[in-house]
This record gives C-alpha cells, structure tokens and sequence, in this order.
C-alpha cells in the first residue's frame, strides 16, 4: 500500500499525548518493518525514533485493550516510549526524564512515575542480558583545563542548536521534491542517493553509534567530522 507521508515518530508520538489521538496498530507495524529493513541494509537512519514509536504503540493499546480512562492509557504510552529510548541507548533514566518531561508534561504523580520507571528499567535489563553490559557509547573522561573553555562549548550548543534546525528544513525540502514523484518511485531514486553518498563517505552508513565513540575518544579528523555531518544530513533527509 503506498504510504502518504512519511511520518515522524516522535512528533507523532508527541501529538498523541497532547491531542489525545490514538497511534494505529498499521503505523506502528509498518514503523517496525521499514526501520527493520532501512537499518538492516546501511541506510542512512537511527533505531531511537522507530523504538520510541513503537513502544509508545504498544503501550498505548494495552490500555485501550484494557479499557483504562485517558490519564491511564497516556501513562502506558509514556512507559511505552520510555522503554524504546531506554533498551537502544541502555539509559533507563533518559527513557524515564523524556517521558515524564515530553510526553506526560512533568506529571510526577506516583500512578505517572512508577509505570514509566518499571518499563524503563525492564527494556534496558533485557537489552544488557543480550548485549551484554558495555555502554553504547564510551566517553573517556574530560576536565576542564581553562574555564574559557565554557565559551567553546557554549558556541558548540549554538552550533548544534543550527545545524539541528539546518537538518529539520533538509528533511521538509526532501519530502516536497520526492513527492513529486510516483511513490512507487520514490524509494528507488532514495536508494541511489543515499547509495551515491554512502560511495563517498562509507562512515554514513548505519546509525553511527561507533563513529560516535570514536569522535568522543578525538580519533577522527575534524574535516572528517564536518563531512560526515553534511553527509548524514543529506543522506537521512
């Protein structure tokens, strides 16, 4: 069935909570199995947007199966979300602070907290029993030499702050000129594109969870660093 739009899945996920509308079983399957191929084959994604969608799907049914009133339903959804942040980066407590502080807007009631913190916890225990218990990202440790410093790191956040607002209006261009196209046509001609710049920069590839932790360690040249930016944009949008 050709798809519409392409959706993104934790504004979606987001909207759900505010708006009070339902996340459909199809969007949620359909989430799993493109994340499943578009990652299985080196395309240019992250895990974290699918897992947060389909974990906040997951538990938002459970309620609605169990018939349970909004307030309840919304809290399995946040737990849901909770869960996907915490089994892909083995951060419970990121999964929990996300959830409680995007989805459920800071509601720090018991009947809000512990569901959050239950499935937070159980998706990362399972993901260290299969994966074993190393971190997914290995920061070597820092100090500050010169308190000048702080001002480098504060024009590194207004730095990311535009290049994450640079990314987002990548992806609107690229979703207006791909939808002039057939859909049928849509995936082939983002194959060879992503495929060109894969040619170009292999490191693109993937989620890039290892190149992460090597540009943590200082390992990676800062001119690579800066293509790699440009090619994960493009690539991804």
């Amino acid at each position: 069935l050709p798809i519409s739009r392409v959706k993104e899945y934790v504004p979606a996920v987001i909207e759900s909570s505010i708006r009070n509308t339902a996340l459909r079983v199809k969007d949620g399957v359909v989430c799993f199995v493109t994340s499943l191929i578009t990652l299985g084959s080196g395309g240019s994604a992250g895990p974290e947007g699918p897992m947060a969608y389909v974990g906040a799907t997951l538990g938002e049914q459970q309620g609605r199966l169990l018939r349970l009133d909004r307030r309840h339903v919304k809290v399995l959804l946040a737990a849901g979300t909770a869960a996907g942040i915490a089994a892909i980066f083995k951060a419970p407590l990121a999964g929990v602070l996300f959830a409680l502080e995007i989805i459920l807007l800071n509601d720090l009631t018991m009947s809000a907290v512990t569901p959050v913190i239950l499935s937070a916890v159980s998706a990362a225990a399972v993901n260290y029993y299969w994966t074993g218990v190393r971190p997914t990202f290995v920061v070597p440790p820092f100090a500050i030499h010169n308190y000048l410093e702080l001002i480098v790191y504060g024009l590194l956040g207004v730095a990311s702050g535009l290049t994450a607002v640079g990314f987002g209006r990548c992806m609107a261009v690229a979703g207006r000129w791909f939808s002039r196209f057939p859909w049928r046509l849509r995936p082939v001609l983002g194959s060879f594109a992503v495929g060109g710049i894969i040619c170009v920069l292999p490191a693109v590839s993937g989620y890039g969870h290892n190149y992460i932790t090597q540009v943590l360690r200082g390992d990676m040249p800062l001119l690579l660093v800066a293509a790699l930016v440009a090619g994960k944009i493009a690539a991804t949008a």
